[in-house]
């Protein structure tokens, strides 16, 4: 890992433009289907520089990281490293080049122990083959390499026994021993308290002294501000500006990701503004005080009164997923008061939330989905002893899908089809209608317009809309702001794994969503 041992780049006051560019793309162009993902990008990176990528859900940041790594082949435009052209069509040219990237979700092996995580993983000349390694030479390496990172983490414990900020940063040790010298973190401290933060950072700021350079995903202004030295401003698939942290400021950086919210966000969103009704009062179905549920949960407190929609919105790992998990028997507790329905959650258990009044639909369809059987089976398999009583009747089964499908407007599908067969937004529309054979009490939904075009998100809302109307409360988790506005009662706002606004009575646009979660 030589970058990370060398001597630290710049005498103080050196401007970042005037060092190397170790990194440059240019006329980068991806598209996938209809949607143009990214329209003739150009980044450059130089030596040791931390660089900023802001930009708000669909900005095209996650498809231009993914094309760095090799997930995304470009349609057009090249990629230089050192100024040598380099050609990235898989992970592992990705990595043979020096590009590591750490995802928001961890790539540990939890069993193992941190050296074996941080050394093994690359074997690091420390393997003897046949699946053999020198255990002794690997925790030695693995102590050199940790003291040299400043890091104060014992080599041989166990990864899942770490919290979650030390995990981190074993992440990043592993990508710095593989030899990377363009390290991505793609939104690194989303799980992590402040103190897990500044620790983090302190580290990102002394590899990128020694020459190793930092692309760093943040939707945290103050993060950007505090560690960043440049940061470019995506916005709908191309990089609109890169300016220089130290010239900049946070509205201004707020300004760019945005753009003209009456030009950008109303000819793709729609009408973007809307009037929430006065507080609702009456029986509550779900009471969360201070629930905490690790890593990313920290401190949910909300209540959802009957025949309530509420929205929460956030971003990406800002928690309110996990707390839908929680709220349907998915995950556990690490702390606080749930209460689902009158009923106290203490453990895990969906299928008792079932039995109490619980609909879920997560943000992974195929979690919810059996793919290989029929939309038919889809549809009722949540509600099969209120079509059938005694045995299967698969025709009153077949008919009754094909009437949802209808009231749907499920596109291309019939009852005997495998659901596999249809587009992602139909299938979505299915697992909406199985929750429309027999209405539960509380329908949690994750992000159930993800990837749809704005006719299905329209069906969809409408479909959800009508179900509040007939009595059931709806917990809507979305990271997309006119989702969260378009039919919702009371509209909350998760940041950091807390509830921090909760929105009533008053006139919202995407804007000030958006600002809340900064």
């Amino acid at each position: 890992m030589p970058s990370v041992t060398g001597q630290e780049q710049d005498a103080p006051g050196t401007s970042v433009t005037d060092r190397e560019v170790i990194l440059e793309l240019n006329g980068i162009s991806k598209r996938f289907g209809p949607t143009q993902a990214l329209s003739d990008v150009h980044l450059d990176v130089r030596r040791g520089e931390i660089h900023a990528l802001l930009g708000h859900n669909g900005a095209g940041k996650s498809t231009l990281i993914k094309t760095l790594a090799g997930v995304n082949i470009p349609d057009q435009g090249s990629i230089s490293i050192n100024g040598v052209p380099a050609s990235i069509t898989g992970p592992k040219d990705a990595l043979a080049a020096g590009i590591s990237v750490v995802y928001q979700e961890l790539s540990l092996f939890g069993s193992l122990t941190v050296a074996e995580n941080l050394v093994g993983s690359t074997g690091g000349g420390l393997d003897l083959g046949g699946g053999l390694v020198r255990r002794g030479a690997i925790n030695k390496r693995a102590a050199q390499e940790l003291q040299q990172m400043g890091l104060d983490i014992d080599p041989d414990r166990k990864v899942d026994s770490l919290p979650i900020g030390e995990q981190q940063m074993v992440e990043i040790g592993r990508a710095l021993f593989s030899g990377a010298q363009i390290v991505v973190l793609d939104e690194p401290t989303s799980a992590l308290s402040p103190a897990e933060t500044e620790v983090l950072f302190d580290l990102v700021q002394s590899m990128a002294r020694k020459g190793v350079s930092f692309i760093l995903i943040s939707h945290f202004l103050d993060e950007i501000m505090d560690n960043a030295d440049r940061v470019t401003v995506m916005r709908a698939g191309r990089a609109v500006d890169t300016v220089e942290v130290s010239r900049t400021s946070k509205r201004d950086l707020l300004a760019l990701s945005l753009g003209d919210p009456d030009n950008v966000m109303t000819s793709t969103y729609g009408d973007s503004t809307t009037t929430l009704p006065p507080r609702m009062e009456g029986p509550l179905v779900l009471r969360a005080t201070g629930v905490h549920v690790a890593p990313r949960v920290r401190s949910f407190d909300l209540h959802v009164h009957r025949g309530e929609i509420v929205s929460v919105y956030g971003e990406i790992g800002s928690g309110h997923e996990d707390f839908a998990d929680t709220v349907f028997g998915m995950q556990s507790l690490s702390g606080g008061e749930l209460v689902v329905l009158g009923h106290l959650v203490y453990r895990a258990d969906s299928e008792l939330m079932r039995e109490y009044g619980v609909g879920y639909i997560p943000s992974d369809r195929r979690r919810a989905l059996a793919l290989e059987k029929s939309v038919s089976d889809n549809i009722s398999i949540a509600a099969l002893r209120h079509v059938s009583s005694g045995p299967l009747r698969p025709l009153r089964e077949r008919k009754l899908a094909q009437r949802l499908i209808d009231r749907l407007g499920i596109r291309g599908a019939r009852p005997t089809l495998p659901i596999n067969g249809l587009s992602g937004g139909n299938q979505q529309k299915a697992l909406i209608a199985r929750w429309l054979v027999h209405p539960p009490r509380l329908l949690v939904l994750c992000e159930p317009t993800r990837g749809m075009d704005l006719r299905a998100k329209s069906d969809v809302l409408r479909t959800v809309a009508d179900l509040r109307d007939r009595g059931t409360s709806v917990l809507l988790i979305t990271s997309e702001p006119e989702t969260a506005l378009a039919i919702a009662d009371r509209v909350l706002v998760a940041r950091r794994g807390e509830i921090v606004t909760d929105f009533s009575d008053c006139t919202l646009t995407n804007r000030d969503l958006i600002e809340a979660t900064l």
